[in-house]
């Protein structure tokens, strides 16, 4: 079950990696986008391990009650919930912070180190 949840957290960073941040169309109009790479890789972190999460607790006791159904366990209200965090996080990152990348991607490396962890400690149990 670990390597299963670590691939599927592997694979998802994997597919979610941008491409350079130089756009480069010709040496007079290349650009230079700071942390355009450093925050798409964020993104990727942050979905890839909301994916593990919903993968390392379907079915077992939930210990969050909000997340929990009628037997305790989790189910799908869980992952529409964890979901639904993660959306808001994608959401707030478009339209607040896209002038400030750096800090869009340090919450997203923070929201995906908790869910790492909240991971980990379902992998335990």
């Amino acid at each position: 079950m670990k390597h299963l949840v670590l691939t599927i957290t592997l694979a998802g960073a994997a597919l979610g990696a941008a491409p350079p941040s130089y756009i480069a169309r010709s040496p007079e109009t290349a650009t230079y986008q700071p942390y355009k790479t450093v925050h798409a890789i964020s993104v990727a972190a942050l979905v890839g391990t909301a994916v593990s999460d919903v993968g390392s607790s379907w079915g077992h006791r939930e210990r969050n009650p909000i997340m929990a159904d009628r037997n305790g366990r989790c189910s799908s209200r869980a992952a529409i919930i964890k979901a639904g965090v993660v959306g808001g996080i994608l959401l707030m990152d478009h339209f607040v912070l896209r002038r400030h990348r750096k800090a869009a991607a340090i919450i997203n490396f923070a929201a995906a180190g908790v869910q790492g962890a909240v991971t980990i400690g379902n992998l335990k149990k």
